[in-house]
């Protein structure tokens, strides 16, 4: 029985590979929903869907000069 389980554990991991694209894949558009979430107006007619949020619309970061652009994979050079 043993010699059986092992014999299967690779066939595994390509099943496993597949669930984990197939889950990325479903959590893609939720990503996608929150960024465009924290766009303002503008921004999101500018630059489109896709597209990481430029600028931020509340008032205490327009004012200090830090917007959106600092957050992780979002930050592209203007």
């Amino acid at each position: 029985m043993n010699a059986l389980k092992r014999h299967q554990a690779p066939a595994r991991y390509p099943v496993l590979a597949a669930l984990i694209v197939a889950a990325a894949l479903m959590v893609l558009p939720f990503i996608v929903v929150a960024l465009n979430a924290v766009k303002s107006p503008a921004d999101y007619s500018a630059n489109g869907p896709s597209a990481c949020p430029r600028g931020s619309t509340s008032t205490a970061s327009a004012t200090s000069g830090s917007g959106w652009t600092s957050a992780g994979s979002c930050s592209t050079p203007r």
